[in-house]
């Protein structure tokens, strides 16, 4: 008799192979949905750092360069203490340059500085350091030649611009020359014709021996974008040295110091009485009691002892949100009580606003 034998299935039915694939593709799609969302947080997470490093970065410069505004040494402008022996002429306005603090508001496409449109520029000027050479004899009224003991050549200059001062009286004016031949031993300061911007006339003040001669310095900061579409915080110093790409009293050329900066707005802070406490904001070119915007000018910069900013930093990165951003720009704004002040991003950028106040410490100590 034979016995029939029955040979069990071996490998996956098709029921179980459906299954299989079915988990697998489970199991891919959640691993994929981790790793895309991994990915998004890394780029996110690595937007806001590196827009937190640009804002910071951009407001410690600013901050310090507005604490530091306006220092002349013991003489100041602003007291009428500063005489100036240049000649005006179209790239140097002695008024404009010893000016501590300028600003212009929202300024037109077509400026002098290549900003960028609707951004502000804020200006400071003051002597560069401490004194770079002093005198060893007493220099009088209508001198040519200053002495300064030392060989004035590693430290200044010929058509250099400099600033005598004893804290009496102040002149700035333009080196011409050394005194001495081969070992020289003092500045000459004549009204030789050919200089730009040339003296107008010689020492217009008497001064001791130890007066000071320093180096005058005017630099405007504000943003600006390069030939590929990035913004950029930037340093502009006018000329006060010799150059061939620049005359004095031009600026040299802007220097690029912060990247991602897209915008930036300012206002300046002044007391609205006799004293010493600021409680009026304008911005630049508007008076203490002027509510209207203006371009340019010096009416509360004369008196402002203080300087409010607002940076507009966004991320290198595009689409690291979800939507474009709202955001409240400038910072002083009251984006609360009117949202229509909000301003929405045209595109998915991250963007955040910095928005600090810095004194202007060489006004305060008066």
């Amino acid at each position: 008799m034979n016995s029939q034998q029955y040979r069990r299935q071996s490998g996956l039915s098709v029921v179980e192979l459906m299954v299989a694939l079915l988990l697998s593709s489970l199991l891919a799609t959640g691993l994929v949905q981790i790793f895309t969302s991994n990915s998004q947080t890394f780029r996110l997470n690595e937007a806001s750092a590196r827009v937190q490093e640009s804002g910071r970065l951009a407001s410690d410069i600013l901050s310090r360069a507005i604490r530091n505004a306006d220092y002349w040494g013991c003489a100041k402008p602003s007291e009428g203490r500063v005489n100036s022996m240049l000649r005006d002429n179209d790239n140097f306005n002695f008024a404009e340059f010893t000016s501590g603090l300028f600003g212009e508001s929202r300024i037109d496409a077509d400026n002098v500085y290549g900003a960028i449109e609707g951004s502000d520029v804020v200006t400071f000027g003051g002597i560069d350091g401490n004194a770079v050479l002093s005198t060893t004899q007493q220099t009088p009224n209508n001198a040519s030649t200053i002495f300064t003991g030392e060989n004035p050549k590693p430290m200044i200059k010929e058509n250099d611009l400099v600033l005598i001062s004893d804290c009496r009286a102040a002149d700035m004016f333009q080196v011409t020359g050394f005194n001495g031949g081969s070992n020289p031993n003092g500045l000459i300061a004549n009204t030789a014709q050919s200089r730009v911007p040339g003296n107008e006339s010689q020492t217009q003040s008497d001064y001791d021996s130890g007066a000071t001669i320093t180096r005058p310095s005017r630099q405007s900061f504000y943003v600006a974008e390069t030939t590929n579409g990035e913004r950029y915080l930037v340093y502009n110093p006018v000329q006060t040295r010799e150059s061939t790409t620049s005359a004095i009293g031009e600026f040299e050329g802007a220097i690029e110091l912060v990247s991602n900066i897209e915008n930036l707005q300012i206002q300046f802070g002044a007391p609205s009485g006799s004293g010493s406490v600021v409680d009026t904001w304008r911005r630049p070119g508007q008076s203490v009691g002027d509510d209207s915007p203006s371009s340019s000018g010096f009416e509360v910069a004369d008196d402002a002892l203080a300087v409010r900013y607002s940076f507009l930093v966004r991320s290198p990165q595009p689409n690291v949100v979800d939507e474009p951003q709202t955001y409240c720009f400038p910072g002083w704004l009251d984006c609360e009580g009117d949202p229509d002040l909000r301003t929405t991003a045209p595109d998915r950028h991250l963007y955040r606003v910095y928005t600090q106040t810095a004194s202007i410490r060489n006004r305060l100590r008066d």
